[in-house]
């Protein structure tokens, strides 16, 4: 894929999850997102600041399932290492970075109540121990080239 291609699935794939749920299990859309950009500089020069206050504004769930999903893929690569697996590992490490400042930002200035949200699930993503996952999780390279979507967060979170 070219640079314009993988601008173009950038954008289509912000553009989905500001505009409605994407829900853990679209396996298609999540191993597009972790195979698409190839340099840090397609995932910053294409998401925006804006792009992502707007994604944490107007669609939490999906920016909490974006970050799920980002760290169940490194915690799954961490377990099974497979050079199959590390475009889709740079990937969630280029969105993760893109996107972490952002919801630390939130948390020093949101309201009350959307601030103690935010800093529970980050205190959950970040600092709960992960179990390691089920082989059967982990697809054989040709299977797939990325590793199976996280089971969605608990409810509430």
């Amino acid at each position: 894929m070219g640079a314009a291609g993988s601008a173009v699935e950038i954008r289509q794939s912000l553009s989905r999850l500001a505009g409605g749920e994407v829900p853990p299990s679209d396996t298609a859309f999540w191993e597009a997102l972790w195979q698409g950009p190839r340099a840090a500089l397609d995932v910053f020069s294409n998401i925006g600041p804006r792009d992502v206050r707007d994604l944490l504004k107007t669609q939490p769930q999906n920016a909490k399932t974006l970050i799920w999903q980002a760290v169940h893929q490194l915690c799954a690569f961490v377990h099974a290492p497979n050079h199959a697996f590390h475009t889709p590992a740079l990937n969630c490490v280029r969105l993760l970075t893109r996107v972490m400042p952002f919801l630390f930002e939130g948390l020093d200035c949101g309201d009350g109540d959307s601030a103690a949200e935010l800093r529970a699930f980050v205190e959950e993503v970040f600092w709960t121990p992960v179990v390691a996952p089920a082989e059967s999780s982990v697809k054989a390279p040709a299977e797939s080239s990325a590793i199976a979507p996280a089971a969605p967060p608990p409810p509430g979170k």
